[in-house]
């Protein structure tokens, strides 16, 4: 997905990354010369963590069916970061703000598609431990 921002506080400033498609177009584009994110994200950010689409994917599925919430693919990326977090640091203490369900009907099944191989996928892997 796009790491745009992640690329530009590296910098200090936008640059120019590939743009590839992703479930989080929230969160997807190019980071404008002088924008005044870049400072604020490096100040603010204390680690970054990126997920991959089927990890978006499977966080929106989880939200539906452990919440009855749709979310959007912005959402799926916080919560995905979240849970890998959770994973590596157990007994922390995390908080998701979670953003609407501003997604077409598409992209939602894209999503859901997505997310539902990843898990079985990690159901069977689990099988094996």
């Amino acid at each position: 997905n796009d790491r745009s921002m992640l690329a530009a506080v590296a910098a200090g400033a936008g640059v120019d990354t590939p743009a590839t498609p992703t479930f989080s177009d929230g969160t997807a584009g190019a980071v404008e010369p002088g924008a005044i994110t870049v400072d604020l994200c490096a100040s603010l950010v204390d680690r970054w963590l990126t997920v991959d689409e089927d990890r978006i994917g499977r966080a929106v599925a989880d939200m539906i069916d452990d919440h009855h919430e749709l979310v959007e693919g912005a959402a799926g990326v916080a919560l995905a970061a979240a849970a890998d977090h959770a994973r590596t640091n157990p007994g922390s203490t995390i908080v998701v703000v979670t953003c609407g369900a501003n997604a077409s009907a598409d992209a939602v099944r894209r999503m859901l598609q997505a997310g539902t191989a990843a898990g079985a996928v990690a159901e069977i892997d689990e099988g094996r431990q």
